[in-house]
């Protein structure tokens, strides 16, 4: 070994303990120029790589290393951060096993192991691995982290919650650590806590992007957008920042705004990926007469409910307008206004179209405002089937349907469902029949509302069935659902019972809608605060009974 190498290679160490990264690279090329067989410089030159985020690169360096190396547990252990940096997680998994069959045992290769397993879904395992990682060694925080964020993901969240605790122990002020300790206290609704967490963090793009997640679900949204405009120009084009921008926008109506930051969805990767197609899509330019358009559903079946709307003002331009859907809106959707045809990809080929759209792109190529938007009603039932509905339910001057939690598998269906047992006190409301519209497993729920109800969901195959049912009730009476958006989009009254974090298609601090005229909201008042919009619902179906 040489004295140029040699200093070369301490400089490079001490501009690396600088922070000065990228010269640290230069210094151990030019280490390794002097000395290419050095296994040390090699090494620290791919840790300094994965530092600097360039995993590609790093990968690269690792791979070299184990050729010359390949007993080195550590060199596998890191190649495996930087894939799944990459998001090559079935690469970084078996990167951790050979890291674990060198050296049985070592803690970090567990940590990366279990966090490997979780990107695959394979949850329990990661759990086992993360804990051997603990038992291990107790004092790494980041597989105290990488645990606690597991435990969410299976809803053990008040252990995700000692395991963030434990972890901001034993690094206090971590900003990565509050960032997520902060999520998990959001999730369950505890927005303030998750506010106060965030208060001695320094204001890097996280930080700021969780601080105005937690003021905008305070209803402190003009605070939340300003943390938001200070994370984007310290992250430009950060994706989640936009996104979360586009909601505080349409929160507040401010539609001009909002729509072009809502696209940024596609740059998610929590976000299915656009349909691709070798014909453009629609974004507002050129003629649409003549031309068949394929609009497609994305998200979730109330958001295709309340944008299949848009169908409407693209066959009044002229267009033959093709949906393309999931089976439950099949039926129903054959029944929208504008639509001509609709298909179920997978099921069946698609048809020869002209220009497609996502439904939920439509609004910003329309430019619509909150003045414009298509009117509801725009589905419409079955009379046949809505009159042998109405016959059945005959008895009371009310025909009321009920309906208390959504999806279980989107991230905000614990907060927006409503106990069912609180409900017990509308269904003593005189005059009224009562309906259980309620499917999927909080259909059992209809238990816990007394005597009388009828639980309906048995006889609904698809949303086509519901629409009959929902056309015949006078009143639906439910949470923020799919459910809530088909009476609207029916035209029928209905109340729509919100958390105090309310979604943006909401808007704030109003009791109406302008996209459903026919909807009464019901805000908790306070995050948790069911029994009181139960009391408030209570009161005025009896002012309905008693004003006849």
């Amino acid at each position: 070994m040489n004295a140029g190498f040699h200093a070369r290679f301490q400089e490079a160490r001490a501009l690396r303990r600088g922070g000065r990264l990228e010269e640290a690279v230069a210094a151990y090329d030019a280490a390794l120029a002097l000395h290419p067989a050095s296994l040390e410089a090699r090494f620290n030159r791919a840790n300094t790589l994965q530092a600097l985020g360039r995993h590609a690169d790093a990968v690269a360096a690792y791979e070299a290393l184990l050729q010359a190396r390949p007993e080195d547990a550590e060199a596998w252990n890191n190649r495996a951060v930087s894939l799944a940096a990459l998001g090559r997680q079935a690469q970084s998994l078996a990167s951790c096993e050979e890291a674990l069959a060198l050296r049985p045992g070592y803690p970090e290769a567990l940590h990366n192991r279990g966090n490997a397993l979780a990107a695959l879904g394979r949850l329990d395992e990661a759990l086992e691995s993360l804990d051997a990682a603990l038992q291990r060694r107790p004092e790494l925080a980041a597989a105290l982290a990488s645990r606690a964020r597991v435990l969410e993901r299976v809803g053990r969240n008040a252990d995700a919650l000692a395991d963030y605790e434990a972890a901001l122990r034993l690094r206090p002020g971590d900003a990565g650590i509050l960032c997520d300790q902060s999520h998990a206290l959001q999730v369950l609704g505890r927005h303030a806590e998750a506010l106060a967490v965030l208060a001695e963090a320094p204001d890097a793009a996280p930080v700021l992007t969780n601080r105005g997640n937690a003021l905008q679900a305070l209803g402190r949204h003009g605070e939340a957008l300003a943390c938001y405009q200070r994370a984007l120009a310290a992250s430009p084009g950060d994706v989640q920042v936009e996104w979360n921008m586009a909601l505080a926008y349409l929160a507040l109506g401010d539609y001009e705004r909002g729509w072009p930051l809502y696209e940024a969805r596609w740059r998610s990767a929590l976000h299915p990926a656009p349909r691709t197609s070798e014909q453009p899509q629609w974004t507002g330019e050129g003629e649409l007469a003549g031309r068949r358009v394929l609009l497609h559903a994305e998200q979730g079946f109330g958001d295709a409910i309340q944008f299949v709307r848009f169908a409407r003002p693209l066959a009044a331009r002229g267009a033959e307008v093709i949906v393309a859907c999931a089976p439950p809106l099949r039926r129903l959707f054959e029944r929208a206004d504008g639509v001509a045809r609709v298909v179920v990809p997978g099921h069946e080929p698609l048809p020869a179209f002209d220009l497609h759209a996502p439904l939920m792109s439509l609004p910003l190529a329309l430019g619509t405002t909150l003045q414009s938007l298509p009117p509801a009603p725009y589905l419409h039932a079955d009379p046949a089937r809505r009159e042998a509905w109405r016959a059945r339910l005959a008895g009371g001057r009310r025909r009321i349907g009920l309906v208390w939690a959504g999806n279980p598998e989107f991230p905000a269906a614990r907060l927006k469902a409503c106990p069912p047992a609180l409900l017990r006190a509308l269904v003593q409301a005189p005059g009224c029949r009562f309906v259980s519209l309620q499917t999927g497993e909080a259909r059992a729920g209809v238990s816990e509302l007394g005597a009388g109800v009828l639980d309906a969901a048995g006889e609904l195959a698809d949303f086509a069935d519901t629409a009959d049912l929902v056309a015949a009730l006078d009143l639906v009476i439910g949470i923020d659902t799919a459910a809530a958006h088909l009476a609207g989009a029916l035209g029928k009254p209905a109340w729509i019972l919100l958390p105090f974090a309310a979604d943006w298609r909401w808007l704030v601090g109003r009791a109406d809608s302008p996209w459903y005229p026919s909807v009464r909201l019901y805000r908790q008042a306070a995050p948790g605060d069911w029994p009181g919009v139960i009391a408030r619902v209570c009161a005025d179906l009896a002012q309905g009974d008693a004003d006849g």
